[in-house]
């Protein structure tokens, strides 16, 4: 896919354990430093024999309540009882776990999008030398198809609707075959069957003799003569 799509952005909930992932980063510091200042008075403490300032408690109940907060949305945001046992390392680990698997699933959605939209694309930029055959019914036809659903694939709220629609994928790449050939002739009479259903035999015979060209496809792959692509990845 050409355009930068909404997918290739982290959605509310990965942006969300980036952020939390930040505040326990910087809770952490400020933990570390209260201990760096804690066993400087220690001795001194021990020497005058004298409690803890008012401040200092304050601070530490303040301290006590934001890691009680930290491990309550911790625990919510994991759906597990509590957290409040576990160590800062061990909470780090399990936000960059769930953080990491929301990018990645994200990112293998992403990469299915922009597959799909090859396919369309490529389907969209059909042409033909036979200047009466490209301004035929089934060219224009093909071309009016893939430019429908590469608007409803651009659209988050119909996106779904293409990534699942196999049998309409199907078709588009069995054009695409036909158009970069295959040495098996199976895959080319499924293809050409396929081409048959849904644009017509008049098309089908013409990808078969070279009449119709596409787009080249990026990094030279050929698509095969299946819904493979139209799978739908589903969020972690």
């Amino acid at each position: 896919m050409t355009s930068t799509t909404p997918l290739d952005q982290p959605g509310p909930e990965e942006t969300r354990w980036d952020e939390i992932a930040q505040t326990l980063d910087e809770f952490r510091l400020r933990t570390v430093s209260m201990a760096d200042e804690f066993s400087l008075m220690i001795p001194h403490l021990r020497e005058e024999g004298s409690p803890l300032s008012t401040s200092w408690k304050r601070l530490y109940v303040d301290w006590s309540d934001r890691r009680a907060q930290l491990a309550t949305e911790i625990a919510s945001r994991l759906d597990v009882p509590s957290v409040s046992e576990q160590t800062f390392s061990e909470w780090s680990q399990s936000i960059h776990q769930k953080r990491d698997a929301l990018r990645t699933a994200r990112e293998r959605e992403a990469q299915a999008v922009r597959s799909v939209a090859e396919v369309i694309q490529r389907v969209q930029g059909l042409n033909s030398l036979d200047t009466q055959f490209n301004g035929s019914t089934e060219m224009d036809q093909a071309r009016t198809l893939a430019s429908i659903l590469l608007e409803r694939l651009n659209d988050p709220s119909t996106r779904s609707v293409v990534m699942e629609d196999a049998a309409t994928m199907k078709g588009m790449c069995a054009v695409l075959l036909l158009i970069d050939g295959t040495s098996d002739n199976e895959l080319e009479e499924q293809a050409v069957a396929d081409v048959e259903t849904m644009f017509g035999r008049k098309l089908s015979i013409a990808l078969l003799r070279g009449r119709i060209t596409a787009p080249p496809a990026s990094g030279g792959q050929k698509p095969e003569a299946d819904a493979s692509q139209t799978e739908t990845v589903q969020a972690e």
